[in-house]
């Protein structure tokens, strides 16, 4: 569960260069974050350059269009050795590509506005290697948060709008929630449910975890969830008790439905927010 941001797209066409600034001897394919979305396999393993938004933040690092919501998210990653460090799941981001990355200036701007504190979404044309998101043994079918997303392996920032970019600060002070949607492997849904609830145990800084049944799905589950800060929820991904969870329930989840992300101004059981 994470949360969203909104996106708008734009472009401006790449410069043709590849590792240390020299030319590159393959020329990358311009596409829309549209097209990746809706046709993943068709650009599978290409060198593509793409404009859209940006967002970053815990459990986000994704490129976006708002013209386009159906298809498969694409998840951004550095190329080479370089981490952004993006917690999603059970730890930050921090694996070798073979993919190089260009550390000029404009991606050092990128990148240090990506890491700034709470969520960031900033207009950006990217360059790099895509992944429709083959199987892999530590996923779900994918890359990025739960195996949620094909994968763009930024190798080249050549652009960002300085116009479009929005931050938004942590919320300290307030509470955090979380409402989402996953999908069981059919037949498996009360095994799931068994291990999420088996989880909640000892979360310190969790007010609330509940734990639904979909109505008119029988493989959907609805977990809400209710914080005394972003924080908290973000610490809690570290403890023993929910990576053993993560770990026995990623068989049995199929995939990922909606998320949103609240603050809870109080109610039954919940002291009002401050």
């Amino acid at each position: 569960m994470t949360g969203i941001a909104i996106l708008i797209v734009f472009a401006m066409p790449a410069v043709m260069t590849g590792a240390a600034g020299q030319p590159r001897s393959e020329p990358a394919q311009q596409v829309t974050v549209c097209a990746l979305r809706a046709h993943p396999a068709d650009y599978d393993k290409k060198l593509i350059e793409v404009s859209g938004l940006v967002s970053h933040d815990f459990e986000e690092f994704r490129l976006s269009d708002p013209e386009c919501t159906d298809g498969r998210d694409v998840w951004l990653e550095y190329g080479g050795d370089t981490g952004s460090g993006t917690v999603y799941c059970c730890g930050p981001t921090r694996r070798h590509r073979d993919e190089p990355l260009i550390q000029d200036s404009t991606f050092q701007r990128f990148d240090a506005r990506i890491g700034k504190r709470g969520r960031v979404v900033l207009r950006a044309t990217l360059v790099g290697r895509f992944f429709a998101g083959e199987p892999d043994p530590d996923a779900l079918g994918g890359f990025g948060h739960f195996g949620c997303c094909s994968l763009l392996a930024i190798q080249q920032v050549t652009a960002i709008d300085r116009e479009g970019v929005s931050e938004r600060a942590s919320t300290d002070g307030q509470m955090y929630g979380l409402i989402g949607k996953m999908k069981a492997v059919p037949g498996q849904r009360d095994a799931l449910i068994d291990i999420l609830l088996q989880s909640t145990g000892s979360m310190p800084g969790c007010l609330s975890y509940i734990v639904a049944r979909d109505q008119t799905d029988p493989d959907a589950i609805w977990v809400t969830e209710v914080w005394d800060s972003r924080e908290s929820h973000q610490a809690s991904l570290k403890l023993p008790a929910v990576q053993a969870a993560i770990a026995k329930a990623r068989p049995l989840i199929a995939g990922f439905g909606e998320r949103f992300e609240t603050t809870p101004a109080g109610g039954y059981g919940l002291s009002r927010a401050k």
